[in-house]
This record gives structure tokens, C-alpha cells and sequence, in this order.
């Protein structure tokens, strides 16, 4: 403990729970079982959260996010106004660099091509963990993507345009 517990095949953080104790196992799993798809529990990594923009195989920029829940819950990413996103991330160029690197290469390890969004948490000792590869990060005003493409001067259109040049290659 702690764990988190999710369902394998939602996204936006729908049906998460961070579990602190034995006796919230249960009623995360009832509540990660109503949606499509195996569970997973995995550890919980207590740190940064730092998101990785990547485009046609090259990092575009990261995003550090800072929620004021518990974690970038649906909630955080969707209804509150207080969730702080920082780009660059406010936190050493070492651990950017590292967390960029970590990410381009889970990119292709798995294969990815096209855009992707990997997920990292950072340690309170600068230690990155890839948490997982989103292939079909979110393209709406609050997304991830647009916001990194946008600190690098892309616009929305152009980032768009980018992402379909590479559709009949995919």
C-alpha cells in the first residue's frame, strides 16, 4: 500500500482509486469492475506529475501538473479551474531531460507512431517512472497535447494537421 486500482481500458482517470488500506481493496475493485474491461492494481508512486508530448517520433515538450485533488483525477482534469499546469515543468533540466528521454523510448519500444502522450510520475528524489503510453491522448481545449504544442508555438490547427499528415503511414 498504497495502490492504485483502474480500470485497463478507461481513460481520464475514470474509475481510479488511490487505496491507502486493505479495507478499500474491495470497494475499488467493485468500482473499477463497472467499466469495459480487465483491472489493474498496480503500486502507487507518490510524486511530480509530468506529461510527455511527443509527435511523429520527436518530444514537441512535457507538462508538469500540478492538481489540487489527490492526483489528476477526471475531476481535476475537467471540472475544477484550480489544477496549475506548468510548461516547462518547474523542475531540474536533468530530470525534464531524463523524463523526455524515458518517454520517447517507451514511445518506441511499444511501437508507437504518429502522436502520443506517455505519463510519468517523478520521485521527491528526481527518479522517473513511465506510468503508461496514451496513443490517442485527448485533442479537446484542456488537453495535454494541444497545450505542450501550443508552448512551442504550434497552434491547434497545425498540431491537427501534423497528426493527419501521418495518418495513412500509421
Amino acid at each position: 500500500m498504497p495502490s492504485v486500482v483502474k480500470p485497463a481500458n478507461e481513460g481520464s482517470s475514470v474509475g481510479v482509486s488511490i487505496v491507502e488500506k486493505a479495507d478499500d481493496i474491495a470497494p475499488a475493485l467493485a468500482s473499477a469492475r463497472q467499466f469495459h474491461g480487465p483491472v489493474i492494481v498496480e503500486d502507487y508512486i507518490a510524486g511530480t506529475e509530468v506529461f510527455v508530448g511527443i509527435l511523429n517520433g520527436r518530444v514537441l515538450g512535457s507538462v508538469e501538473v500540478r492538481p489540487a485533488t489527490k492526483f489528476y483525477d477526471y475531476e481535476a482534469k475537467y471540472k475544477r479551474t484550480d489544477t496549475k499546469y506548468l510548461i516547462p515543468p518547474e523542475l531540474p533540466r536533468p530530470v525534464i531531460d531524463r523524463c523526455e528521454s524515458l518517454a520517447l523510448a517507451a514511445y518506441h519500444a511499444l511501437g508507437c507512431a504518429g502522436h502520443a502522450r506517455p505519463d510519468l510520475r517523478i520521485t521527491a528524489a528526481g527518479e522517473p517512472f513511465v506510468l503508461e503510453v496514451n496513443t490517442l491522448p485527448g485533442m479537446t481545449a484542456t488537453s495535454l497535447l494541444p497545450k505542450i504544442a501550443k508552448s512551442i508555438g504550434m497552434d491547434y490547427a497545425t498540431l491537427c494537421e501534423e497528426i493527419l499528415s501521418t495518418a495513412s503511414t500509421i
